[in-house]
């Protein structure tokens, strides 16, 4: 993501495409684009090339600058194995499955064994499982699957609070909201997880989601999920970050037992 930006303008006009994607208000010496609902920021071109929404100008020169816009469009998809309804959007290239897949099959497992987290939240599925879970069509993601969504989000540090729900996530530690603005409609809940098969030790309910990818990173590492806490030490709630795997053979060995994520399937 592109720090933010001093423009030196003594006149400057601005643009917003397309037209009904959203507005851009000005404030003294800044300038900040705010999307209406069912899109979102792009970034800016013309004078700026900044993917920040908020902008700072210097009145010096004659300029000409456009706020550009995505639409999300906005579907659902019926999984013909099972006939569940799954809510989908469009951002970009991308389209993503906007609830965590509930499909029973291989090992896979309702957080604290409870049906009614299942309907919530979805499926905790090991990453075996998880490879071959989506239906016909679809597919795991992989890093750079996830990697498009986040800088689509803005990057990193940012991602999680427009990626997650309005409602559901815990509060901080400070007492302020855990939730999210779900600029996209990606509706992210947490889940939770667990990290044996053998202990079935669930954890981070309310307060964390991990999904896995079908990459297979460092070490052999297989999955590197994502992971999107309420707030961590390290951050506000804000970022998103690769946080955990699972290790496949022959690193792989029986103190390193396979642990579960959710899932979230993307279209081929």
């Amino acid at each position: 993501m592109n720090s933010n930006q001093t423009l030196t303008v003594n006149f400057i006009r601005i643009n917003v495409n397309p037209p009904n994607g959203g507005v851009v208000t000005t404030a003294g010496n800044t300038a900040t684009a705010i999307a209406n609902a069912e899109y979102w920021f792009i970034g800016w071109s013309g004078a700026s090339t900044s993917e920040n929404t908020t902008i700072t100008l210097k009145m010096n020169s004659a300029l000409m600058l456009t706020a550009n816009f995505g639409q999300i469009i906005s579907d659902s998809f019926t999984d013909s194995r099972d006939g569940q309804v799954y809510p989908t959007i469009k951002a970009g290239e991308q389209i993503w499955m906007a609830k965590n897949l509930n499909y029973m099959t291989g090992n896979n497992w309702c957080y604290n064994y409870a049906d009614s987290n299942c309907v919530k939240y979805g499926r905790l599925y090991t990453w075996e499982t998880a490879m071959s879970a989506c239906p016909a069509g679809w597919r795991l993601p992989d890093a750079a699957d996830w990697n498009i969504l986040i800088n689509t989000a803005g990057g990193w540090e940012i991602a999680g609070e427009k990626l997650k729900s309005q409602t559901g996530w815990d509060d901080k530690s400070d007492g302020s909201s855990g939730n999210g603005i779900n600029a996209f409609g990606f509706s992210a809940l947490p889940g939770g997880r667990n990290i044996s098969l053998h202990t079935f030790y669930f954890y981070d309910i309310g307060s964390g989601g991990y999904w896995w990818s079908a990459t297979i990173g460092d070490w052999d590492y297989a999955g590197w999920c994502r992971h999107l806490p309420v707030a961590w030490d390290m951050g506000n709630g804000t970022e998103i970050t690769e946080s955990c795997g699972q290790r496949v053979p022959p690193h792989m060995s029986a103190y390193e037992p396979e642990g579960t994520a959710s899932v979230r399937c993307i279209k081929n």
